[in-house]
């Protein structure tokens, strides 16, 4: 079925022509709300009418006044020049914002008109308050590394520094050691929400922050000259709209953020010049009527990342109901073998009800026949992909937050060795990973506009289909940890049968909880059905529910029948029907909270700890810091809070997702939010 969709669209798509928007969107510098991100967006709605749509740039309030359900906003910012130059114990340039945009810390306040000459100290472990003790940094700047908003609430709002100077680099190893881009700038900036005591910062590539701290560690003076001309004040963020009418009412977005400094070529020009040859290759296709009419409009929208998603949907909340779904377009034109990336299709939360990731993997499937096999029966792909669970990070968190209730996987060349640094340059992206990206994207967009019934029927066969190597990817793994557990199991309190019974007995729970979040799933086709059409379609997926739960019983045969052969001693693998576990304390608070989020969408943070305390804010600093790697833990918990479910539940249903169970985290990380306003107890 998808076949009509796919082949004139890979005959007509342009890999090139993606690659020359890309190309001129990343020569401007695009940060949220600023003349530059403004004028990106003019050029991207010229392009959209070139290609024969309408587009409009609509227009919301950067003021730190304005929020959008939970997202504060934040006042434009605008930089005409600045410099860091070293004065003792030599004279040499650092940085320089003409040079490199992303040597300057975004968003930094101006220095006086002719600048300011200062000392330069050095603080190592700068998070850390003792590292401040006997130091005087009044009128200095400091060279750190590490959270900037917690440096610059020690350095600066309490010990008076004027400004900062940074050479971190993230790591993700193996792709990216600080070194493999020694000649870079991190991404870095300053999101003003509210705080009283600002400041400027600038951005060392790692060799020079080496160069620097080494001078610094001589105890000897080092001064510099800093110099920053730029404004903050109350403007706008724009967000680009573009469409390909249907004929209802009903739409399918195409969503990519257009932000970032200059050049941020993958990040994401690369996703905006895809939607851009989207838009022409669909409009021509459905013009020339080599396409279905579409019966969904399509609309593209580009965006400043999650603040013009969010106004979007918050300044007009009656749009939600007619979006059917949307996928997102986040960082998508890598040249793998430079970038080490791979292309991911992101499934949506299962909280969610989705039929969107079975179809983008199914056009996925086709777009990968490139090659031929030796004997010539089979085709496969010349390029990385996979297909990974909800992680969030990008605008397809907010309209697949299940109080938007939109669909919405993300495609995502990740990781990248240069993600957010200066090397994300136009020679890193790679015309065939647009053109690829290009058809999958117009492929699912024609589909879910233009579907037929018998395309529906189809769809509905393939999320019942893949459901099986689902549940065996989720389920198999946890069998054969119990295994390894128990073959170096010695005690009897924990001997090898409990060890079995208790993987099999979440085997168990997670198979139903899969099960339940499936035949929700596919409930949801019939929103893509007139109400007339749907009974046919109600005892069709009947039909594939039963199929469902034959395949979970099976499943589950399956592994205690591998569970008895990896011990005969198990016998028969009795499994009791509730967890013996007795619960801690965190448990036991989590069993008497129902917790409910106050705004729709999901909940952002930046601007409601100032609700908090000092003491309090420093508290809740610690435990996130404590889980860094716990963003998605606690948005998956979060999407799964409707004030009737307890936190326990949600607890039970986060570790069904996602594999991690940490009931601590997720008490007190709930109590805070209720401190900032962003959650009520039932």
């Amino acid at each position: 079925m998808i076949h009509r969709y796919h082949k004139p669209i890979a005959a007509e798509i342009s890999g090139m022509s993606a690659f020359q928007h890309v190309r001129e969107i990343s020569s401007y510098h695009r940060i949220q709300a600023s003349p530059g991100f403004r004028e990106a967006a003019a050029y991207a709605a010229q392009a959209f009418e070139k290609a024969g749509l309408h587009a409009d740039i609509l227009t919301y309030p950067a003021t730190e006044k304005t929020c959008y359900w939970s997202q504060k906003m934040f006042q434009e910012w605008s930089c005409d020049d600045a410099e860091l130059t070293l004065i003792t114990p030599e004279r040499k340039r650092l940085a320089s914002f003409k040079e490199n945009k992303i040597s300057l810390i975004q968003r930094s306040i101006a220095t006086p008109p002719h600048g300011i000459e200062t000392e330069i100290v050095l603080i190592e472990d700068a998070e850390n308050p003792r590292s401040y003790d006997g130091l005087d940094l009044r009128g200095k700047m400091v060279m750190v590394s590490g959270d900037l908003e917690r440096i610059r609430q020690l350095a600066v709002a309490k010990h008076g520094a004027v400004g900062l100077i940074t050479d971190a680099m993230s790591e993700n190893l193996p792709i990216r050691h600080r070194m493999d881009v020694a000649d870079a700038v991190q991404y870095t900036s300053f999101w003003w929400a509210g705080q009283k005591e600002r400041c400027f910062g600038f951005v060392l590539s790692p060799k020079e922050g080496e160069l620097l701290r080494r001078m610094l560690k001589k105890d000897q003076t080092v001064r510099a000259h800093a110099l920053v001309k730029s404004r903050l004040y109350d403007g706008q963020i724009e967000v680009v709209s573009a469409a390909i009418p249907g004929t209802s009412d009903e739409e399918v977005l195409v969503v990519a953020h257009l932000c970032h400094p200059q050049p941020s070529a993958n990040d994401n020009a690369s996703g905006s010049g895809v939607a851009i040859e989207v838009a022409r290759t669909l409009k021509k296709l459905v013009d020339e009527s080599l396409l279905p009419p579409l019966k969904r409009t399509v609309r593209f929208l580009l965006v400043p990342e999650f603040t013009g998603t969010y106004a979007y949907l918050a300044d007009d909340e009656s749009r939600m109901g007619n979006i059917v779904a949307a996928i997102n377009l986040d960082m998508v034109g890598e040249n793998q073998d430079l970038c080490k990336s791979t292309l991911v299709i992101e499934r949506p939360p299962m909280s969610t009800p989705s039929f969107a990731s079975e179809l983008l993997e199914s056009i996925m499937d086709e777009v990968g026949k490139e090659t031929v096999g030796i004997g010539g029966s089979v085709r496969y792909p010349l390029f990385r992909h996979a297909v990974m669970p909800y992680s969030g990070g990008s605008d397809h968190g907010i309209s697949a937050d299940p109080t938007v209730n939109i669909p919405t996987p993300m495609l995502i060349q990740w990781p990248d060795r240069y993600y957010h640094t200066s090397d994300d340059t136009i020679d890193k992206v790679d015309p065939e990973s647009l053109r690829r990206v290009g058809t999958l994207t117009a492929s699912y967009a024609a589909f879910l506009a233009a579907a037929s019934y018998s395309d529906l029927v189809w769809l509905a066969g393939e999320m019942t289909a893949r459901f099986s190597r689902e549940l065996h990817q989720k389920c198999s793994p946890m069998l054969s940890q119990a295994a390894e557990k128990a073959a170096q199991a010695s005690s009897e309190a924990n001997s090898p049968a409990k060890i079995i019974n208790r993987a099999l007995q979440q085997i168990d729970r997670r198979s139903a909880f899969m099960l339940r979040c499936k035949e929700a799933d596919l409930q949801a086709i019939l929103r893509l059905l007139p109400e007339d059409a749907r009974g046919s379609m109600s005892q069709l997926l009947e039909s594939l529910n039963e199929q469902l739960i034959e395949t979970v019983v099976s499943a589950q045969c399956r592994v205690r029948m591998v569970a008895r052969n990896y011990l005969p001693q198990v016998g028969e693998c009795s499994v009791p029907d509730t967890d013996d576990t007795p619960d801690d304390e965190w448990e036991t608070k989590a069993a008497a909270m129902v917790p409910a989020r106050t705004y729709p969408g999901p909940i952002m943070t930046r601007g409601h700890t100032q609700a908090l305390t000092e003491d309090e804010a420093e508290d809740y600093r610690q435990l996130m810091s404590k889980h860094k790697n716990s963003y998605t833990l606690t948005q998956l918990a979060s999407y799964w809070m409707d004030g009737k479910r307890t936190l326990k539940n949600i607890a039970d249903r986060v570790e069904m997702e996602d594999g991690r169970r940490c009931t601590e985290l997720l008490v007190r990380y709930t109590r805070w939010m209720e401190k900032m306003g962003l959650i009520r107890m039932q």
